[in-house]
């Protein structure tokens, strides 16, 4: 910025405003556009100043070309215009920003469709929203009918569905897309699926409806239909699988339930838990330091590193873990027993903890991620530092996150076979194991009564994780945090 002006673009004058300029990275401004500036030039100043606001608080950016509302808008939905536009916001949202959608009117010629699906392959948008407010007038009884402006509600559905046909046409499905525009029962909102939506969003049905219109019942053929094609696909793939297992657990009950299926479902059970436990807090720990310290470069690559393990077969990774261990166990020898690590589950937890750390860190450093800066601000003005701001403020504030990861991770090792085989402990049999004997015998009937036991034994942490309300959206309320130097006094809700 020079005497109010900003240096890239002199046609932009300054003034202190706290926004960042599009223009001038350094300064604090606001870009004030001068009655000469396209239309054009200023939509693109605007959306890529935006984007640089908006990209690390948002789940998706959407920029909207489309509102016959704002004068010249329109005019950006030209190939040459909407390529610049697009390029520029992708930029500044960086390549790990949000995805992009692109917002779309319903008053299109086909050119104008196969251009701007053109555009968003190309570019690889996270969705196209279709369609906006239309600039159109079917025949309407309001008095008001010949006003300027954008019409929405149920004269613009058939427009808007047709509208999105279209694009599903021109994408192939190459794209997602949200369908909206008139949407305003079940029904429609059916229509608009099977027109090719993946989403659908309401706006003016909202008004006249209000905020209870989506919990509104499907009836008649569109409720038939969504029940019984529900039903018939869990029927598929669940209903009849688990009716297999139960027929050929019965038939071969008095022969598989002795003594030993409980010693196999309790070591099942241990295993599980165990690398639960650890797994969830080696995650707590790593996206907590990860938080600490967001811009460390070794704390970052360590925990791509270590969540590298769910994409590898698990026999490959007990073979990579048993090699090198086996060899540093027998270097020890003449001082350390034998078999110290190898016949032991130390080993095998380490085999899980390789394999399954990503199911843990993801959804606690996403969470963690979503607690905001100025919760912890507030905690360290009271008091609350270091490992004691974890425990008292984050731990509670993502509980969910961490009995989803560890419900997830007791589904995964108790069912772990690969690991489970090449690292347990001589004679160490669990239900996994049990099974690859049966079947590797060709014994598959005998084998229904461990394998049904496994998915039964998954269930129960899933049904305790929705019992206690975690698998919702968390909303926990940390525990009141005792004002540092003020015994008794409570503070610092954060919710």
């Amino acid at each position: 910025q020079q005497n109010g002006e900003c240096e890239r673009n002199p046609n932009y004058m300054m003034e202190n405003c706290p926004v960042i300029c599009g223009h001038c990275e350094t300064k604090r401004a606001s870009c004030n556009r001068p009655p000469n500036t396209p239309p054009t030039v200023l939509s693109g100043d605007i959306n890529v100043t935006m984007t640089r606001i908006m990209a690390p608080l948002a789940s998706y950016l959407a920029v909207n070309i489309s509102s016959p509302n704002t004068p010249g808008l329109r005019a950006l939905q030209d190939e040459s215009a909407l390529a610049g536009l697009l390029d520029a916001v992708i930029e500044a949202r960086g390549p790990s920003g949000p995805p992009v959608f692109l917002k779309v009117a319903p008053d299109l010629e086909p050119a104008d469709i196969d251009a701007i699906t053109r555009i968003a392959i190309e570019r690889q948008l996270g969705a196209l929203i279709v369609s906006n407010t239309t600039i159109s007038r079917p025949q309407l009884a309001s008095p008001h009918a010949g006003e300027a402006g954008g019409l929405s509600g149920a004269p613009l559905r058939d427009l808007a569905q047709q509208r999105l046909r279209d694009f599903r046409t021109a994408t192939g499905g190459s794209i997602p897309l949200v369908g909206v525009g008139g949407i305003a029962s079940a029904e429609d909102a059916w229509a608009r699926i099977r027109a090719g939506a993946s989403l659908v969003q309401l706006y003016s049905a909202m008004v006249f409806g209000g905020p209870g219109l989506p919990r509104r019942r499907l009836r008649g053929g569109a409720a038939l239909a969504a029940s019984g094609g529900a039903a018939g696909f869990v029927l598929l793939v669940v209903g009849l699988p688990l009716g297999l297992l139960l027929r050929w657990s019965l038939a071969h009950l008095s022969v598989e339930l002795d003594p030993r299926y409980l010693e196999w479902l309790g070591r099942s059970l241990l295993l599980a838990g165990s690398a639960a436990a650890l797994l969830t807090g080696s995650a707590l720990l790593a996206a907590y330091l990860e938080r600490r310290q967001p811009g460390r470069r070794t704390l970052q690559l360590g925990a791509r590193a270590a969540t590298l393990g769910y994409a590898l077969p698990g026999t490959l990774l007990a073979v990579g873990l048993y090699a090198p261990l086996a060899a540093l166990e027998n270097a020890l020898a003449d001082w350390v027993a034998p078999g110290w690590v190898t016949q032991s589950l130390v080993l095998l937890l380490l085999g899980y903890w390789a394999r399954f750390m990503a199911v843990a860190h993801t959804p606690i450093s996403q969470q963690l991620a979503r607690v905001t800066p100025s919760i912890d601000e507030a905690a360290r003005t009271l008091g609350v530092r270091g490992w004691r701001l974890l425990h008292r403020v984050h731990r509670p504030l993502i509980s969910g996150a961490l009995a989803s990861a560890a419900a997830l991770l007791v589904i995964d090792v108790i069912k772990e076979m690969p690991i489970t085989l090449m690292l347990r402990p001589s004679g160490f049999d669990t239900l996994a194991t049990r099974i690859f004997e049966l079947t590797a015998e060709g014994e598959y009937e005998r084998a229904a009564l461990p394998a049904l036991t496994i998915v039964l034994a998954g269930l129960v942490p899933v049904a305790l994780l929705l019992r206690s309300g975690h698998g919702r959206e968390d909303r926990a309320e940390p525990t009141p945090v005792p004002l540092a130097g003020r015994p008794g006094t409570e503070a610092l809700h954060a919710a």
